[in-house]
Order: C-alpha cells, then structure tokens, then sequence
C-alpha cells in the first residue's frame, strides 16, 4: 500500500488462513493512517462499517472491518473459538503490516473485539465497546427481559429450536427485506425506531444483515454458542485504554451484562446513553472513531 493511497469501499476482499479456510474483509479510509480494526454484530458483516468511510478518509483512518466466522465471505469454522479468531486476526494484519492498532467492537462483536485486546495486549492500543454483548452471570441472568432470555438462553440451549426459527427470519430477510425490518422493530426501543426511521440507517442495516447471512446462519448459531458459555481468555490481560458506549433502552443486549463486561478493567470511561438504544451508533460512527483513535498510545508506536 503505498503512502497517501485512498481506500473507498474495498469491501470485497478475501485472505486464504493457512488451514484453508476463507477471510472476508474491508478496507476503508486511508490506507496510510490510523489503523483501526473494526468488528461487526451478530448478525453482520464487513459492509457494516462503511457508513464511516467517508469520515475515516477524511480523518486519516484507515478502518479494517473483518467478518467474523460464518458471516459474509468468511467461511464458518468446524471448531470456533474466540482463540481461533484472533489467530486469524493476526494473518490477516501481520499481511496488512500493521502492527499497533486501535480495535472497535460493536454488539456481537464485542466479545470478539475483546478477545483481541485480552489475547494480544501488545499490539492493541485502546478498546472501544458500543452496546457489546457482555458477560451473563446470575445477578446479570436475574435481569434479563423475555428477549435477552429467548437469545442469550433459551437458543443456545436448544439448536433443534434455534436452527428453524433463525432459518424463518434469515428467509423472510431474504425475500422481503422491509416487512422484515417492520416485524423487528417492533421488539426495538422508541430510540431505535426512529433511528431506523431513516431510510439511510434502514439501508445499511439490512445490507448488513443481507450480506452476513448470505451464506447462511451458522455464524449466528456460532456466536449463540460461544456467547453462552465462559469465555476462554482473561480479561485482566486488558490494560489499555477502554471505553464503552451503553444505551439505557438497549433492548438487543442486556445492559447490565455491558457493565459487568468492563468492571474489573482498570482504565475504562463508560458512557451511559439515557433513553437510547441498541443502534445509537449508525448516528455517532464519527464520535466513536474520533474519540477511539484519540486514546493515548504510551509505549506503543503507531503502525
């Protein structure tokens, strides 16, 4: 990549893992700035983040946007795991030469965003979190809507269950995109509904809900799975700036599993949200990178 290089919507691109296997990914903004790695929900894909192109180029970004396993045009894998997602991070940024990074997790990805910093605290310069999926213990389990129990429990627990109801959803998804984005909103705060009102944010959410699932729904059967149990890394390995966006009428996500996700970090600002919701990022993308790549970076160069 050569210095000065502009990046606008490269969103197709695929890296071969050594076992194999297929990695999707998008580059977005300025192939010779910042490097922030950016990781999409559940469901999702790459193209989530390229609402924040236009900002990253202008702003001297350059937003690595991955799809996780399963989603997009990354194949899924026959033993995911959280280990195995950073492993395959690494190929894909030590190919990119890219060493220091900042990392964006947003909803379902950020448990994945999280890994990396917990596994590879070395090359990770800050964390940023918006409405992540976090940690369920009892007291967190004790709050739970009949949403956060039907996805974060009942699914997981039962696949015979999970495999034709998320079939359901992935076809009508399919077939017809915007009677399927009305039946879901209905299960979304006031906040989200009119953020999703906006033919822009129903726009990009759906493309990102379409691309993710083309091949499928193992992905999300994946993330199901994974997010259920305990995780296997350890976040006291999370010593570098965090911070975490989490709205107070976040109906997708537990919100009190947010906070317990960062409550044993030692340099974490949290950002309450009051009366927002689970997609109050399509809005902010500029303030969540401006803020993210102004995190202090002691110690750590920046490429």
């Amino acid at each position: 990549m050569g210095h000065g290089q502009k990046i606008t919507n490269v969103s197709d691109n695929k890296l071969r893992l050594p076992d194999g296997r297929l990695m999707g990914y998008a580059q977005y903004g300025d192939a010779s700035g910042r490097a922030v790695l950016a990781i999409h929900g559940t469901p999702g894909s790459r193209i989530m983040m390229q609402p924040a192109d236009r900002f990253a180029n202008q702003n001297g970004i350059f937003l690595i946007a991955p799809d996780r396993h399963g989603y997009g045009l990354s194949s899924i894998s026959p033993d995911t795991s959280f280990r195995q997602w950073v492993d395959d991070i690494a190929v894909l940024l030590d190919l990119m030469n890219v060493d220091q990074f900042w990392v964006l997790g947003v909803s379902g990805g950020g448990p994945f965003a999280t890994a990396i910093a917990a596994v590879m605290p070395q090359r990770v310069i800050g964390l940023a979190l918006v409405s992540p999926v976090g940690i369920f213990d009892q007291q967190v389990r004790q709050s739970w809507s009949w949403r956060h129990r039907l996805f974060s429990s009942l699914l997981p627990r039962y696949p015979a269950l999970a495999k034709p109801a998320l079939t359901i959803a992935r076809r009508l998804l399919m077939l017809a995109p915007y009677p399927f984005l009305k039946m879901f909103s209905f299960s979304l705060s006031r906040a989200d509904r009119l953020i999703l009102g906006d033919s822009r944010h129903q726009e990009a959410l759906l493309a990102a809900f379409y691309d993710g699932l083309q091949s499928g729904i193992n992905g999300v059967l994946e993330d199901l799975r994974l997010f259920a149990k305990p995780w296997q890394f350890s976040l006291a390995k999370i010593d570098m700036p965090v911070i975490l966006w989490q709205g107070s009428k976040d109906y997708m996500v537990p919100e009190k599993a947010a906070y317990k996700l960062v409550g044993s970090f030692e340099n974490v600002e949290i950002i309450g949200l009051p009366g927002q919701g689970h997609f109050w990022i399509f809005e902010h993308f500029e303030e969540v990178l401006r803020r993210l790549v102004a995190l202090p970076h002691e110690g750590r160069s920046l490429r």
